[in-house]
């Protein structure tokens, strides 16, 4: 199969959203497939992929992994000041509604850069289909135009929910210029159920996963000491406040931490915030607060732990992706607010331990429970179908059969 697999993100960028098409586009190349991994350069600075030389490096190219097609905007006056809030709210407002209305996305300046690279990527590499994901509209509507240019179908991917991102007036108008979509993706069920308001297609849920050759727990050794790891965004300050309050409360009841510092490890974009929450916690609580760590350094915390924490972003259709990569270090899970029903039901699936607190109380109860336990969550290989490598056989099929689909 030549797919094309269109994100934002580029591949080396640190977050969360390059991961996704990334993640899955090594997997299916490493299964022989022809990938291109379109995205955005990682940087202003970068001069990007030459579309003059691009069909030579695609003839030479070892299709054993992705080849990356990283494309820089455009020069444009007024697109950059727009994203980064340098606009007037009421004159950003404005602009906001007339590029969705004229142009379908708030991105038209890598849009724009990106018609030379497509008409390249065409006659050269003759994609069979497209998957792109859904982090802008201007994704969706790079995939429109190798879709009208290469004849080819082309796959929507709902990565973050449509409503979240689309200004309301907006949702389901332009919801109908991506009709032509064969099928579309979901990052989980409850993603699907509102994507379905929005858009017709059939819709197949592809989880976003972990690395199945690099999560072998055998070789590592637990922490002596009891050790709690908070991983990715707060989201909400008074979340983050209720688990301090909760470990405060815990820590005057077990008076021993004195001798044996609890360790508490964060890794996120948020470690200010968790730093200044903390603080109150004293020398009965040592802290290793770090940024975006390196995958191989924030599995091993995860697996060394006695217990991992991750504060749930409320909503309805919030599924976090961080739960499967939990899950996959095989230690007992401690979520703050309550989970949602799917999430709960992956947990029971796999056989691993999710605590879904809703009070500070029920946060201490678990804390207790887990200094008092093996910190071992009896993980079964059930949890290997939401492995990468698991997820890309949903994802394998939907391409194929989208191949058979005319383009719309």
């Amino acid at each position: 199969m030549r797919a094309v697999f269109i994100n934002h993100c580029h591949p080396d960028t640190s977050h969360v959203c390059a991961l996704r098409v990334t993640s899955f586009a090594k997997v299916l190349a490493s299964q022989g497939h022809q990938i291109i991994l379109f995205s955005e350069t990682l940087s202003v600075t970068d001069p990007g992929q030459d579309p003059a030389t691009l069909a030579g490096e695609l003839s030479g190219h070892d299709w054993a992994t992705p080849f990356v097609v990283a494309v820089r905007p455009a020069a444009d006056p007024l697109l950059p000041r727009l994203r980064s809030g340098r606009l007037p709210p009421v004159v950003r407002q404005a602009v906001i509604a007339g590029y969705y209305l004229f142009r379908s996305g708030l991105f038209g300046d890598w849009r724009r850069a990106a018609v030379p690279h497509l008409t390249v990527i065409s006659r050269s590499f003759r994609p069979q289909v497209i998957w792109a994901s859904f982090g802008n509209s201007d994704v969706w509507n790079i995939a429109r135009d190798l879709s009208a240019i290469a004849e080819c179908p082309w796959v929507a991917d709902i990565k973050d929910n449509w409503q979240n991102f689309i200004p309301y007036g907006l949702r389901k108008l332009l919801s109908r210029r991506y009709h032509d979509a064969v099928a579309m993706t979901t990052f989980s069920n409850c993603q699907r159920d509102e994507a379905a308001q929005w858009f017709g297609q059939t819709k197949s849920t592809v989880y976003s996963g972990y690395d199945l050759t690099a999560a072998d727990r055998s070789t590592v050794t637990d922490s002596p000491r009891f050790k709690l790891v908070l991983t990715g965004s707060i989201y909400s300050r008074q979340h983050l406040q209720t688990i301090s309050d909760a470990l405060a409360s815990f820590l005057r009841a077990h008076r021993n931490f004195r001798k044996t510092p609890m360790l508490f490890v964060y890794a996120g974009s948020d470690g200010a915030q968790v730093s200044d929450a903390l603080r109150t916690l004293g020398d009965d609580c040592e802290q290793q607060i770090y940024g975006y760590l390196p995958m191989d350094d924030l599995r091993h915390h995860q697996q060394t732990a006695s217990l991992n924490l991750y504060i749930r972003k409320p909503g309805k259709f919030i599924f976090h992706h961080k739960l499967i990569e939990l899950l996959a270090a095989g230690k007992p899970i401690l979520c703050f607010p309550e989970e949602i029903d799917e999430a709960r039901r992956i947990a029971d699936e796999v056989g691993g331990v999710l605590y879904s607190c809703a009070t500070q109380a029920d946060i201490k109860a678990v804390l207790t429970q887990s200094m008092d336990r093996e910190a071992s969550a009896g993980m079964n290989r059930a949890i290997d179908t939401y492995s990468w490598q698991g997820q890309s056989v949903i994802l394998e099929k939907v391409l194929a059969d989208a191949r058979r689909t005319p383009c719309r």
